[in-house]
């Protein structure tokens, strides 16, 4: 059983919007490959789209996904079930958990393949109107001085 296979069935199903069947075959192609991300997220989309916000937050902050150029899945499905999660907390008046979940909303976890857009957006807010703070980012993450260049 090829992990292309488990990812082609669950990419069938996200299609035909049959999110439960996706879960299903997720669960089971995640548990034999649990370090593909390509099924990870997958999987992790379908959870959300199920309503199953903490399981699907809990699978993406464990998953490791290879920067690359547009890699912007995981962080939408992150935003997304954090979201969903603080209008569910909001509902049962949690409103410690609602801030948390909306504040998450707004991170780029590393861990999803978008994480230096953080430290530049932090940064650059920090400085107000400037980028005085940009060497220093640049200097401690010079391996992804061209994405930073070439992806704006």
């Amino acid at each position: 059983m090829s992990w292309r296979t488990g990812f082609a069935l669950i990419n069938q199903y996200t299609a035909n919007n049959q999110w439960q069947q996706a879960v299903e075959t997720g669960k089971k192609y995640i548990k034999k490959y649990p370090s593909n991300y390509y099924i990870g997220l997958k999987y992790a989309k379908a959870l959300c789209e199920t309503g199953q916000y903490q399981p699907c937050i809990s699978l993406l902050n464990k998953m490791q996904v290879l920067p690359n150029e547009g890699s912007y899945a995981g962080r939408a499905v992150y935003r997304a079930a954090n979201l969903y999660q603080a209008m569910e907390q909001l509902s049962r008046k949690n409103y410690r958990q609602v801030m948390r979940n909306v504040e998450a909303s707004k991170e780029w976890p590393e861990n999803l393949g978008v994480g230096l857009f953080t430290t530049l957006q932090r940064s650059t807010a920090q400085i107000e109107g400037g980028i005085t703070g940009l060497p220093a980012i640049i200097e401690q993450r010079q391996c992804f001085l061209p994405v930073l260049i070439f992806s704006h």
